[in-house]
């Protein structure tokens, strides 16, 4: 059983080198249609646990869950360092 996130791969930040970054969105992903996450924005929570200074490893942990569970995320603008959160619910891109 595949465990599906949310369509977003991240990679360590350029511009925190404590945060992981949105390093790009999947198409028709739960990540590309919620509107709200950008390319370079950093993940800080998933469902209130921190993952701010995490590893990769760490964060697909926590990120990864049963299709169609739904999961809140907070996130860093890059540019404007502005808090956002989203909540989404897991799959895989075009099997929703």
């Amino acid at each position: 059983m595949v465990s599906p996130g949310i369509g977003a791969y991240f990679q360590k930040s350029n511009a925190d080198p404590q945060g992981l970054a949105v390093k790009s969105l999947l198409a028709n992903s739960p990540a590309q249609n919620s509107g709200k996450i950008k390319v370079g924005d950093i993940i800080l929570s998933v469902d209130g646990q921190n993952v701010y200074g995490k590893k990769l490893a760490e964060l697909a942990e926590v990120l990864l869950g049963p299709p169609g569970s739904e999961v809140t995320l907070e996130f860093k603008n890059e540019k404007s360092s502005n808090k956002y959160s989203v909540k989404m619910v897991r799959g895989i891109p075009g099997f929703n």
